[in-house]
């Protein structure tokens, strides 16, 4: 049974909260949120007060260990709702699934991400897995593929010689607003693909 309601808030006025922020992991993760241009990117770590960002966040992203992720959805327990999704980056699953199918249970959006790599390793062409936690997993699933691809691509502006004028790394947008009136190509590269379009600057 699905008791998912579908809760579709532009990314401008979302709050992610990540947790451990400041580590190697929640570093690309912050910087993932903000090439998606949430509206409030913020940075939870263990001497600040989980519940009060919690109250203030659609979005959690745990980038420390399960056990102190069980710890913190277990105080947190009664202010979760259904418009909160939650994801973690923790290498241990066992000790998470019972309490994730139990948010997931009370319609709360949950999925769990393991990446292919070390954190202090490059992303670019890493295999992320994205693991359902139950039937209300897809507002956190859609979110966890936005952004690790948004952290997994390169965009490139090309011009007429080939020279690389500009060029946005681990980011799904790019500023145009420097480059002279011309045509350019514009690359994306996502691990093995890649896509290039004309690009008209006539303005």
């Amino acid at each position: 049974m699905n008791t998912e309601k579908e809760l579709v808030i532009p990314n401008n006025e979302r709050v992610v909260t990540v947790v451990g922020g400041r580590g190697q992991l929640g570093r690309k993760i912050v910087r993932g949120f903000q090439s998606l241009k949430f509206g409030q990117v913020r940075i939870c770590e263990e001497e600040d007060s989980f519940l009060s960002f919690v109250e203030q966040s659609t979005d959690i992203f745990f980038a420390v260990d399960d056990k102190k992720i069980s710890d913190m959805l277990h105080s947190a327990d009664e202010l979760l709702t259904p418009q909160h999704a939650i994801l973690d980056g923790s290498s241990v699953k066992e000790p998470l699934i019972p309490i994730f199918k139990r948010l997931d249970d009370r319609g709360i959006n949950v999925v769990s991400t393991h990446l292919g790599a070390i954190p202090s390793h490059p992303w670019r062409g890493v295999k992320v897995w994205i693991c359902e936690v139950g039937s209300n997993s897809e507002r956190a699933k859609r979110l966890a593929i936005d952004l690790f691809i948004s952290t997994n691509s390169s965009i490139e502006i090309i011009d007429i010689t080939g020279k690389i004028v500009s060029s946005n790394i681990n980011s799904n947008s790019i500023n145009v607003s420097s480059l002279a009136k011309a045509v350019y190509t514009i690359r994306v590269k996502n691990k093995d693909v890649v896509l290039q379009k004309p690009l008209v600057i006539a303005e």
